[in-house]
């Protein structure tokens, strides 16, 4: 379903030195496969996920999302890939504070091109489905860290989508909390026959997942991955 191939990523210093931090000779990544990226901070995790997504273009190399070459698109049309292919969890969850529940996850069908009756019911179910069916009028701020990421993992599921990215979806969570929320995540995961590539440093979380991809592997000059 994804596949990686000569993919290069890096920057520029000032002065215009360019500085290689990801090489990626070759990677694939299964329909319906659960993967751990793994590795210290700085090893190229978050990137990882920005090339996979389209955010961030490699200097070298070739994305693919199925036959979709997204070294291939404008950046609009990433963006509207993006949007119609691809669910994102981030850390910090990312609701925009004026909106209810309900709002910020039907704002993600909006940016897909999807509105009306429909995507409002569709929402509302996914908000139900996690647990949220008394909170949908409440505003991020009026709600608890774990309702916050149930939120958030509504909106990223609104499309149907077929990849999706968690980046430490687990990290700002006591864990009683970021269990709760990580079994939900693999039940939604799995009901849709999603991909899943989720950002993690906590081992146990690694182990339940399919595969485990350690990124110091292609991180350049971050030593070995362990074995």
């Amino acid at each position: 379903m994804i596949r990686i191939e000569g993919v290069e990523k890096g920057y520029r210093k000032k002065g215009g030195t360019y500085v290689p931090i990801l090489s990626i000779p070759h990677l694939r990544f299964g329909e319906g496969e659960t993967v751990s990226l793994v590795g210290p901070s700085g090893c190229g995790k978050t990137t990882f996920l920005h090339l996979v997504s389209g955010i961030l273009l490699p200097e070298k190399g070739r994305v693919f999302f199925r036959d979709q070459d997204l070294t291939k698109l404008s950046e609009r049309g990433r963006d509207r890939f993006r949007a119609r292919h691809i669910g994102y969890v981030h850390q910090t969850f990312n609701l925009l504070p004026p909106f209810s529940a309900l709002e910020n996850v039907i704002l993600g069908a909006f940016f897909a091109g999807r509105s009306g009756r429909a995507t409002r019911d569709a929402a509302r179910a996914l908000l139900e489905r996690v647990g949220l069916s008394d909170r949908m009028e409440n505003r991020p701020g009026e709600l608890s860290v774990g309702q916050q990421q149930r939120v958030a993992l509504a909106r990223a599921m609104i499309n149907a989508p077929e990849l999706i990215l968690a980046d430490e979806p687990l990290g700002s969570q006591d864990p009683e909390t970021g269990q709760a929320v990580l079994e939900l995540l693999l039940e939604l995961v799995r009901e849709s026959g999603a991909t899943l590539l989720m950002v993690t440093h906590d081992h146990r979380t690694a182990e339940i997942l399919d595969r485990r991809v350690d990124m110091r592997e292609f991180a350049l000059g971050m030593g070995e991955p362990a074995r």
